[in-house]
């Protein structure tokens, strides 16, 4: 089971805030107190925080659901990118786009378009590979534009631009997300000021969050607000990497109950047949 010490969150960095003209009052409850303008965070509350959150990610990723990771400022980028890739989770790292969660169906569907835009440009590449000298194929009648010229995929010039500059822009948006078939059960924020759409999204739908809260946050609409530094690099990356191994482990954990539930079902229709098959004399002593 993943677990968090006071000195992991100590050594991280999770315990500084911001700047004490910065804070959000509501964070009051989860603050020490300040030093030298800085606001310190309570550790003792971010390990119980800690853990009531990881255990409602676990709980989510052993019913199933999926988890979405939400980090698109700079420093978090990466950090969100590699931990939900380790987990098999969808993420997203750039611009949050309005309707994520509130209108999924219309993100589905340009997701579907992503992935077949994806398999596409893979073929165009693959076929160009295979030819590479373009001026050897198709034929070019007098005064015919270059761009007009054929590929060995069949397409111009300018419509294989056009292509990749479509492909590029679509996954921008939309690479991280291409495993999302179904809204998620439960949504992690680095930052829950910065993507604060995404946390009114996630209400709107129903849907829980988790996220870091900084002492300029406001924990009020935050499921499991985890009390924690939201700018540092190893405290983004404590945090984050703790929810990835919860997710593993709760993956694992509804494995095996799902191989328990299907022994079990198995093991009742045997013992059903066996009853069914026997005689009416049998039976009944």
């Amino acid at each position: 089971m993943a677990t968090v010490t006071m000195r992991d969150l100590l050594e991280a960095g999770v315990h500084f805030g911001h700047q004490t003209r910065r804070w959000n009052p509501k964070m009051d409850r989860f603050l020490y107190g300040a030093r030298n303008g800085i606001h310190i965070i309570d550790l003792g509350k971010t390990v119980k925080a800690l853990g009531e959150a990881l255990a409602a990610v676990r709980e989510t990723a052993a019913s199933g659901d999926q988890i979405l990771f939400v980090g698109t400022k700079r420093q978090a980028r990466t950090i969100i990118e590699t931990e939900a890739n380790r987990c098999d989770m969808p993420f997203v790292t750039t611009r949050w786009l309005g309707g994520t969660l509130t209108n999924f169906s219309t993100i589905h569907d340009r997701i579907s378009k992503y992935i077949e835009l994806s398999e596409e440009i893979e073929s165009i590449n693959a076929s160009l590979e295979e030819n590479t000298d373009l001026t050897s194929v198709g034929t070019i009648e007098e005064g015919q534009e270059e761009t007009h010229r054929k590929s060995p995929s069949g397409l111009t010039k300018r419509e294989l631009v056009g292509r990749q500059k479509n492909f590029e822009r679509m996954h921008r948006f939309y690479s991280g997300m291409q495993n999302m078939e179904r809204p998620p059960g439960l949504v992690f924020i680095v930052d829950p000021t910065l993507d604060e759409i995404a946390v009114k999204e996630a209400n709107r739908s129903g849907i829980k969050v988790v996220a870091l809260c900084d002492s300029n946050s406001n924990p009020d609409n935050i499921d499991f607000p985890i009390p924690s530094n939201d700018d540092a690099l190893r405290a983004i990356q404590l945090i984050t990497s703790s929810v990835a191994d919860s997710i593993i482990e709760g993956i694992a954990v509804g494995e095996i109950e799902q191989e328990y539930d299907a022994d079990l079902a198995a093991s009742v229709q045997t013992s059903t047949e066996e009853i069914t098959d026997q005689e009416p004399e049998e039976a009944s002593q």
